[in-house]
């Protein structure tokens, strides 16, 4: 029965019956728990193992874990329902519910694992809780998730997978905070690791490994790969280190196995791109690679146009006194009120010392003016002031 149970998962897996799985999984729960009660967990792992393969009907999923939370909650089965709790508060994340996800960490998992100082779960309780805040763009409550996996993993084994996969999202953090040349390092690291467990498992591969879901398993270490990679030289790119790009393309781990990969491709477009100064090429590539999915890359792209945007202008303005805007509007290709806003703000930046006049349409360039040191100097003041005055309140508390 055990195995039959197995092979029909994997027969429904392989033909895309996902609501004939999802039947098989609450059905078999009571047959495994009445014959095989010692390998409940196992069977039942292995069938959503199956279950999680290609199903893009989430609320399906969702739907079938929490009746079989409340299954192993009747049978008071703890430790079967908090690993579906896992997998539950998983789902919400994927299902883009991510507070929900969440509510299901906090309320439900990582206490009741720190009782049980099951310290391996918490490590990935919290890289769950790291990726929904970070969902949330809420990055001091990302880093205080990983800070918490730190600590954990001085005192704990955890595998080589979980070791990469933390080096990544240090790196992304670090990312965000546009510290380039440490979130390099953390990529580096991860895509070293990673590429070590990606080779054991390719090494692993025999006629019999052939199924579903070691191919899942290999394609999921490999895009994460790609992505490292991209990760590595869009950090080069953001700290200004072009040239430091071909140190990436001469590693043995690319030369083996990313040479000729066409997805790596977009990135490499947006490394001409930037080094040519060429906003045309620029727009070109975010028009023909529109699909992009990846949070970071998008935020980053972002940021690498309007570094370009800005040198092209200043580019453009440089040899004037005075200079026409809806003339800039045309040479960038850009509407005439995005080019506006975009002058303005460079204005305020100091970036441009100029004027630019909105109801002529006109932009005035003057030449560097002197720094004004007064407002510098009472600022200082100020400060110096202030520290003279809590000097007195403390001596004033003192008595």
């Amino acid at each position: 029965k055990e195995k039959i149970i197995v092979l029909l998962g994997e027969l429904y897996c392989v033909n895309n019956q996902y609501d004939e799985l999802s039947r098989l999984l609450l059905q078999s729960q009571t047959v495994i728990y009445d014959n095989f009660k010692s390998k409940l967990s196992k069977i039942l792992k292995r069938l959503i193992e199956f279950f999680n393969i290609n199903n893009q009907n989430r609320e399906l999923q969702i739907n079938t874990i929490e009746l079989m939370i409340e299954f192993a909650n009747e049978k008071q089965r703890k430790f079967w329902a908090n690993t579906l709790l896992i997998e539950l508060a998983t789902l919400q994340f994927h299902n883009k519910n991510y507070r929900l996800s969440l509510e299901i960490l906090q309320k439900k998992l990582i206490s009741s694992f720190k009782k049980l100082d099951d310290k391996s779960s918490l490590v990935d309780l919290y890289i769950l809780e790291f990726k929904n805040y970070y969902q949330l763009k809420n990055f001091v409550k990302a880093k205080n998730s990983l800070i918490s996996c730190k600590t954990i993993i001085q005192s704990v084994y955890v595998s080589n997978l979980i070791v990469s996969e933390l080096d990544m999202l240090n790196g992304i953090i670090f990312c965000e905070n546009k510290d380039y040349q440490t979130a390099y390092s953390y990529f580096y690291e991860s895509f070293n690791n990673y590429y070590e467990e990606y080779i054991k498992l390719l090494a692993s591969k025999t006629d019999k490994s052939q199924d579903k879901l070691y191919e899942v398993k290999t394609s999921k270490i490999y895009q994460i790969l790609l992505s490292l990679l991209k990760y590595m030289i869009l950090c080069k790119i953001m700290a200004n280190k072009v040239d430091e790009i071909q140190s990436i393309y001469s590693l043995q781990a690319f030369r083996d196995t990313f040479k000729d990969t066409k997805e790596l491709n977009f990135i490499k477009d947006v490394v001409k791109a930037y080094n040519d100064n060429s906003l045309l090429e620029f727009n070109k590539i975010l028009s023909t690679n529109n699909t992009v999915q990846d949070d970071l890359i998008l935020k980053h792209l972002t940021i690498l146009y309007d570094i370009l945007l800005t040198n092209n202008l200043i580019k453009i303005i440089k040899p004037f006194d005075c200079i026409e805007v809806q003339h800039i509007s045309n040479l960038i290709g850009m509407p005439y009120k995005d080019i506006e806003l975009k002058i303005s703000q460079l204005i305020l930046d100091g970036k441009i010392i100029g004027k630019l006049n909105q109801d002529l349409g006109y932009l005035y360039i003057f030449d560097n003016l002197k720094e004004d040191t007064i407002y510098e100097q009472g600022s200082g003041l100020i400060t110096e002031l202030n520290q003279v005055l809590e000097k007195l309140y403390e001596k004033a508390s003192v008595l």
